[in-house]
């Protein structure tokens, strides 16, 4: 396929899963990746595993092909995995672009719709298609892996009070005495 037929297409909202959008993922390649995995419902995902599959099918026939998405056995959720070298464009849930300084912590959790495109290659004589990253719309940022904990309260257990300005923890330094030690 060439990049004249590049099918682009944009998500609904899905859940950021193992996201990697603030900076690059350099673990594996020292000039890094941004990528993340988003993760829908079958139905909601039904028309991108179509289009993954048209496409592959089309440039393939009837050989293996990977493609770029799993399915959780147990759920049946869809999640679609996609990576650039580049940074993609973020905007905010009314279209504005979101400059990098301002750009919020993107965890895991973080609901976001995603603008990419479908890149079907050959390899090394491996065949798949891969989803190209280009940009990202924020409509719910998650700080942490799991988002924040909201938990109810529960009655007569564990409690702390909130801290004040004064209140420093130096490891319970504040009352040792140099002189009641036998050196």
């Amino acid at each position: 396929m060439s990049l004249r037929n590049k099918i682009n297409f944009s998500t609904p909202i899905g859940t950021a899963k193992y996201p990697h959008l603030n900076k690059p993922d350099t673990a594996f390649d020292t000039e890094g990746k941004y990528k993340l995995e988003l993760v829908f419902t079958a139905s909601e995902a039904r028309p991108m595993v179509d289009a993954i599959n048209k496409a592959a099918k089309a440039e393939f026939g009837s050989a293996q092909f990977r493609v770029p998405f799993t399915v959780d056995e147990e759920t049946a959720d869809v999640a679609f995995k996609a990576s650039s070298k580049y940074r993609p464009d973020f905007v905010d849930t009314t279209g504005n672009p979101v400059r990098v300084t301002d750009l919020p912590k993107i965890g895991g959790g973080s609901k976001l719709k995603m603008q990419a495109y479908l890149n079907v290659y050959t390899v090394s004589g491996s065949k798949g298609v891969s989803i190209t990253l280009q940009a990202i719309q924020i409509i719910e940022p998650v700080k942490g892996m799991n988002g924040t904990p909201s938990f109810e309260a529960v009655e007569g257990g564990f409690t702390v009070d909130a801290l004040d300005d004064d209140d420093v923890d130096d490891g319970g330094q504040e009352d040792i005495d140099a002189d009641n030690f036998d050196f």
